[in-house]
């Protein structure tokens, strides 16, 4: 039963969802078309499953893969080549 018309859909019907709608949905995000990372600080579970990055299933994204790989690389190539130390907030070294 679709919860907006009360239309029951036949079994074995395709349902479809628009990633670009699902993931700018004023309803489950404040303000969804400014960019604000910080709205992932205290992300909601409705938010959680509003957003997929790369897809699921088989016909998700066949770069996925990859994107983790060079992020891990990234990271490490961070990680080894600079000093990172925690500051209070304000106080820049």
């Amino acid at each position: 039963v679709l919860p907006w018309s009360k239309k029951i859909l036949p079994k074995g019907s395709w349902v479809l969802t628009q990633y670009y709608c699902m993931q700018r949905d004023p309803g489950v995000f404040e303000d969804p078309n400014t960019f604000m990372p910080d709205r992932w600080e205290n992300a909601t579970a409705e938010q959680t499953k509003s957003i997929m990055l790369f897809s699921v299933g088989r016909r998700g994204c066949q770069g996925q893969g990859l994107a983790n790989l060079e992020m891990n690389e990234l990271l490490y190539k961070l990680i080894s080549k600079y000093r990172f130390d925690v500051v209070e907030e304000g106080e820049p070294q």
